[in-house]
């Protein structure tokens, strides 16, 4: 737990803690749509009316960002912020995108401010879907670091290989410079001696007892005549320039990562709570969250073998990934539908 909180704060305190460009691009997209709905729901009006009525707590809520961000997160490119003030942001621009589309619906368009219903999914869908994103960014960033530290200490370590290449590669050739310059000449020089010396002993006829330690002595020559040969054939058989290639990093991109990788049953569980508090709170408050988690439940059940497979590598991706995301909305489905004969009695069911 301690780990998952230390890798939470890595990744999510520091420069993706606040961001207007993924607030835009990631949180509002959503948030936006079920803004629409409940309003929707709330007011029975037209849809244009709440649209306007949700777009105005949306663009109070980013001037909010962009202002707290500055004061509250402005060295956050440069170290890590305290969770609890990065948690205070998240949650608070919630409840200020609720409440200010309360006000723009009682005083723009004469409603009821309804703050039980906007107020608790408004936070709620914030703050968790910022922390996140802030995570999701973070971690991508910290693994392009971690990849550029790997490059360039690879760089460091390819460097010091050449030059330890070159560094055996003299001691090579000064090795072999004096196997040929000096033990060679030496070596055949006592060889041809000795062999002169038997021949000499052959031919005179003379048989003593030297001639079998001279014939001793001329095939120890050989041997280390042949040994040296070796040795020296050996030196010059190495690659100096056999040298190991760094291995390529591959570029870690925002929008590759958007691919999934893995089944995080985690992550899958969290996003159909938010969603499900989003999507049920304003229609059927605590029953149809409740109810929501219980499908959540089945869902992350269904999913966890798939996961396990996944990283065990027992099938290929090709044929998981699909049968993980149909199977997702085919369970979802059919708890919705049969939600009745299972005893939850929802007073406005839709789909999760």
């Amino acid at each position: 737990m301690k780990l998952a909180l230390q890798r939470f704060r890595f990744a999510a305190t520091g420069r993706w803690a606040v961001s207007i460009r993924t607030y835009l691009a990631i949180v509002f997209p959503f948030g936006y749509i079920t803004s629409v709905e409940r309003e929707l729901w709330l007011s029975s009006g037209s849809f244009s009316e709440a649209a306007l009525i949700a777009l105005g707590g949306e663009l109070v809520c980013a001037l909010y960002l962009y202002i707290s961000q500055a004061l509250l997160l402005g060295n956050r490119k440069r170290e890590l912020q305290p969770i609890w003030r990065c948690i205070f942001v998240w949650f608070s621009a919630g409840l200020v995108r609720g409440f200010f589309t309360a006000i723009n619906a009682v005083y723009g368009f004469k409603q009821g401010y309804e703050l039980g219903v906007r107020l608790p999914t408004a936070i709620f869908y914030t703050g968790v879907a910022m922390a996140l994103a802030a995570f999701y960014f973070g971690t991508i960033e910290r693994r392009r670091m971690e990849a550029r530290a790997l490059k360039s200490l690879g760089k460091v370590l390819e460097q010091e290989e050449i030059e330890l290449n070159e560094l055996e590669k003299a001691k090579r050739q000064s090795a072999t410079e004096v196997i040929e310059g000096q033990l060679l000449p030496q070596v055949n020089q006592l060889k041809n001696g000795i062999k002169n010396l038997l021949a000499s002993t052959w031919s005179t006829g003379d048989e003593s007892q030297d001639e079998k330690t001279l014939e001793s002595l001329y095939q120890q020559s050989l041997s280390i005549s042949r040994s040296l040969d070796e040795q020296r054939n050996l030196y010059m058989s190495i690659n100096p320039d056999g040298r190991t290639q760094s291995a390529n990093q591959s570029a870690f991109s925002y929008l590759s990562a958007f691919l999934p990788k893995v089944i995080s049953v985690r992550v899958t569980f969290v996003m159909v709570l938010v969603g499900t508090f989003t999507g049920q709170f304003a229609r059927n408050g605590i029953e149809g969250v409740l109810a929501g988690a219980i499908g959540a439940g089945l869902i992350t059940i269904y999913l966890i073998p798939i996961s396990q497979a996944a990283k065990r590598e027992l099938f290929s991706g090709w044929v998981l990934y699909p049968v993980a995301y149909v199977g997702v909305f085919i369970i979802q489905a059919s708890y919705n539908l049969l939600q009745p004969k299972l005893g939850i009695i929802l007073d406005f069911p839709f789909p999760d």
